[in-house]
């Protein structure tokens, strides 16, 4: 019953009181941990689906445990479904890492097709105690040292506060059946080795350790909320600025540099890129940039700027395309036209369709309306003022090859409204 109690409290501090009224899949490889997580769910008469992959790594063993699961979900009415890859997993990379995602997206598929709240993994305290220790010897910060994420979106762990004990005493008396993956007890692998030569060890000489660790980690999982809170305030510092977001670098600074560290990990740099962009900060060395796992992370000479990754642009304009690619198009009259700043006004009769649109390039040179002679692109937007990640966005727009406008910033002076232009083509931006 103290299971069953820790569950029941996990449950309704991940999900809320309402949490028998949702559907559950739970993530079931045949071994205890997920065996007993199973019967935990049964006995508090929750809607479950059961999810499990065989990868088909461990031959006649891997089908062993999807014949184990298959049972006993038919035994006990349970619905399941089972897939394993069509593809053998990729030997040269790192297989942990390959299953994770190959299983992460078969649940996401399943939890979609049979609308079901919430992703169950039945990690547990003591995987949550060899998460922190591996990430303390990587160099994390709080993020990492506060071990596994009791719940990340839609999956959930209500596990983390039960140990392997608990959960071998708990399949014991219930008799539960389950079964050993066999590569569990070969330290090639980092957690393994980790488990076996350290954390084990270190439990049955000391058996108090496991509180002492739980309450640690606790702490660390508190620190973490407190941190992300003083975050939070720096967030709410940040200002919009279309289809990125910067800060002002006086607004970081003032902070101290562990909530500096947090706040440039939150945008998804690596610690290594964290170390880089403060030295660069300290250096002065404007226009530094680091690439992130959703987009890029740009340093100007007052604050930093991140978004999405600036993608290469091409496409072309019929004379009947409206709008193409965030870009809006129309002919009009000459003494139709209300000048707006940042359109486009061409005379359209000196235009040759079909018009290219592209992202512009080192070497693209144009004569800017008002200039006498040509100017470098690169050089037109120092002139603009242009930030770094303003210019990775710059597109440009060409007829036979040559350029007649820097869209949302200047058209040429070849192709500039003049006194005998009757139609007027405008381009404008998002």
């Amino acid at each position: 019953m103290r299971m069953l109690s820790k569950v029941e409290k996990a449950l309704i501090e991940l999900v809320g009181e309402d949490f028998r009224q949702k559907s559950y899949l739970i993530a079931v490889s045949g071994g205890a941990d997920s065996m007993a997580l199973v019967h935990l769910f049964q006995s508090l008469s929750l809607q479950i689906h059961i999810a499990h992959v065989n990868y088909q790594l461990r031959g006649k063993d891997s089908d062993l445990d999807e014949g184990l699961v298959k049972s006993y979900c038919t035994e006990n009415a349970i619905e399941y479904s089972v897939q394993s890859p069509k593809t053998p997993l990729n030997q040269s990379k790192s297989i942990q890492d390959e299953a994770r995602a190959f299983r992460y997206q078969f649940f996401e598929e399943l939890s979609n097709q049979f609308k079901l709240d919430f992703i169950v993994t039945a990690h547990h305290l003591n995987d949550d105690i060899e998460t922190s220790l591996i990430n303390f010897a990587r160099g994390s910060g709080l993020k990492g040292l506060k071990g596994i994420p009791a719940r990340r979106g839609n999956i959930i762990r209500p596990l983390l506060q039960v140990s392997k004990n608990e959960i071998l005493d708990y399949v014991s008396k219930n008799e539960i059946p389950y079964r050993d993956d066999k590569s569990n007890f070969s330290d090639h692998y980092q957690r393994n080795f980790i488990r076996l030569n350290v954390l084990d060890p270190w439990l049955k000489k000391d058996d108090r350790a496991i509180q002492g660790m739980q309450l640690s980690l606790e702490h660390l999982k508190n620190y973490h909320r407190m941190m992300r809170r003083l975050v939070s305030q720096l967030e709410d510092k940040e200002q919009n600025c279309g289809k990125w977001k910067e800060l002002k670098l006086d607004d970081l600074l003032q902070e101290d540099v562990e909530i500096q560290r947090e706040y440039l990990r939150s945008k998804g740099l690596s610690a290594s890129q964290t170390d880089d962009l403060l030295a660069s900060i300290d250096k002065q060395s404007v226009g530094a940039s680091f690439e992130t796992p959703t987009g890029e992370l740009v340093l100007n000479r007052n604050e930093i700027q991140f978004g999405s990754l600036s993608e290469s642009v091409q496409f072309y304009i019929e004379k009947e395309d409206q709008s193409k690619h965030g870009l809006h198009f129309e002919r009009v009259l000459k003494d139709q036209v209300n000048f707006e700043p940042g359109v486009l006004y061409l005379d359209y009769e000196k235009l040759v369709f079909p018009l290219e649109v592209r992202s512009w390039k080192e070497g693209d040179k144009f004569q800017p309306l008002g200039m006498k002679g040509k100017q470098l692109i690169s050089d037109f937007m120092i002139n603009q003022k242009l930030s770094l990640m303003e210019k990775k966005r710059v597109q440009v727009i060409l007829s036979k090859g040559l350029i007649v406008g820097v869209v949302g910033h200047r058209i040429s002076e070849l192709f500039k409204i003049g006194e005998t232009t009757e139609k007027v083509y405008i381009v404008r931006g998002n």
